[in-house]
């Protein structure tokens, strides 16, 4: 009898080893559904003017943000032309994908079907998504916060018509992606930069006059701005003062389309956490 029971002892022991021995699910490599946004910049003429932006979440596996250009197929092309002279028109998708491999530029396209507003209802199914470049693919880390009102610029060459994206650091955040036009205040400066300006990471914008809080966010319409673009050169990285004529808001990230995880979530689901104590959506 005894023998017996250290039989059991032993197998229950061994067992419990073995699982905490057994390789964890990582959120990092595991396949699930990404919700993102469609950009159109009907004023960009280079292969740049689509891009598919994931609806950033901190929570994994939702914890990258990422802006990627895409080629979409022809007749999602048509309907985004189409539609944006609506500026309160929303097209989304939600590829099945490993997000990691999107933000280090692993997937060269995606399938998707094509959603009005915010995931709601399929207009276009089963679509091919070319990947061209990965405008931004980053990891939430939880870094401070700038204190003033700061977005990312991702821009083309050849042009001054840009994307703007608040910059997401950590929570409590919000999300705004909206269009611009930018421009020098030193017009001299203009013509040589849009020309020869290119970059595989957007560059930073501040308004110093403005705290970084949702009330304080890009207004919508056309309005005309002051900020300062942080330019590297030379190993140093240089204020210079710009305006911004603002655009269509692509994406308000709050409130409209009922949050988006970024104030929701008041701390961040690291990926390396059991996928069982860190799954959320």
């Amino acid at each position: 009898m005894k023998g017996g029971i250290i039989a059991v002892l032993f197998l229950f022991n061994f067992s419990l080893i073995a699982s905490s021995l057994a390789p964890i699910k990582d959120c990092y490599s595991y396949q699930a559904n990404h919700g993102g946004v469609l950009i159109f910049n009907p004023k960009d003429q280079t292969e740049k003017r689509f891009a598919f932006y994931h609806f950033a979440i901190f929570q994994c596996p939702h914890v990258f943000d990422v802006l990627a250009y895409v080629t979409p197929p022809p007749q999602v092309q048509k309907l985004l032309v189409d539609n944006h002279s609506n500026a309160t028109k929303l097209y989304s998708a939600m590829p099945s994908i490993v997000l990691r491999d999107l933000a280090l530029g692993k997937i060269s396209s995606f399938s998707s079907d094509v959603y009005d507003g915010f995931l709601d209802n399929v207009v276009l199914s089963n679509q091919e998504f070319k990947v061209i470049k990965i405008a931004k693919g980053r990891e939430f880390d939880l870094q401070n916060k700038p204190q003033k009102l700061t977005y990312e610029v991702f821009f083309s060459k050849g042009t001054n018509h840009v994307i703007l994206k608040h910059l997401i650091v950590s929570p409590p955040e919000f999300d705004q992606v909206l269009l611009g036009q930018l421009s020098f205040a030193d017009p001299k400066i203009n013509n040589s930069f849009f020309a020869k300006f290119e970059r595989n990471f957007p560059l930073l914008l501040t308004f110093p006059k403005l705290d970084n809080t949702y009330a304080n966010r890009i207004p919508i319409g056309e309005n005309v701005l002051s900020g300062l673009l942080q330019i590297p050169s030379k190993g140093i990285v240089e204020s210079v003062q710009v305006e911004i004529k603002t655009g269509d808001q692509i994406y308000p990230g709050k409130g409209q389309y009922n949050g988006d995880g970024l104030d929701d979530f008041k701390t961040l689901c690291p990926g390396k956490q059991n996928w069982d104590l860190c799954a959320g959506l």
